[in-house]
């Protein structure tokens, strides 16, 4: 996961010449950031950091979820997440995305 400063400096690093020499306006950068913070992560791209307190989208039973978990690393049979609010235990086949709590 990028942290603030990495996601800034990419935001710099991809516009065009012509952004740069005309000036990046303001509510461009502060809509850009805004969207990278609100930005929800496919599991499938990337793993968040064991440990890591996250919001996950998952499918329980039939029925599609938001929650807070915690990854949680097992070499024997896999790392699982750990909702936070009721200790049940999300594979990650079961989730579709997720995002941190906080950013760093």
């Amino acid at each position: 996961m990028k942290t603030i400063k990495e996601a800034a400096t990419n935001f710099l690093k991809e516009l065009s010449l012509d952004e740069l020499l005309e000036g990046v306006k303001p509510t461009e950068a502060f809509e850009s950031g805004a969207v990278w913070a609100e930005r929800w992560i496919p599991i499938a791209e990337e793993m968040p950091e064991p440990e890591e307190i996250i919001l996950i989208e998952y499918s329980y039973r039939g029925r599609e979820n938001i929650s807070t978990a915690v990854r949680k690393e097992d070499k024997e049979n896999g790392d699982c997440y750990v909702t936070t609010d009721g200790g049940i235990m999300i594979y990650p086949d079961e989730i579709t995305h997720w995002r941190p709590v906080k950013q760093k």
